[in-house]
């Protein structure tokens, strides 16, 4: 996971097949870093999207979250926030 947090326009994420993430959603999952985890995951839902989980905290400065697309797909956001 990328160690800086995410500005306006600024692409970080990354694609993990094991551990903390694939737990929660399967096999793979696409992670996109945004400013904030509840908006992405709600305008998600709004474009016909399906939470997977989240926001879920993961330290004092981090939270997570998935959704499913309408193809089926899943996607991670997480906000990594100053220390």
């Amino acid at each position: 996971m990328p160690s800086s947090s995410p500005s306006e326009g600024s692409l970080l994420g990354g694609v993990f097949a094991r551990g903390r993430v694939a737990a929660e959603v399967g096999d793979r999952a696409f992670l996109q870093a945004m400013l904030d985890t509840e908006a992405a995951l709600a305008r998600a839902e709004s474009l016909g999207g399906t939470r997977v989980y989240g926001p879920k905290p993961v330290d004092d400065h981090t939270d997570t979250g998935a959704f499913r697309d309408p193809a089926g797909n899943v996607f991670g956001v997480y906000r990594h926030g100053p220390h």
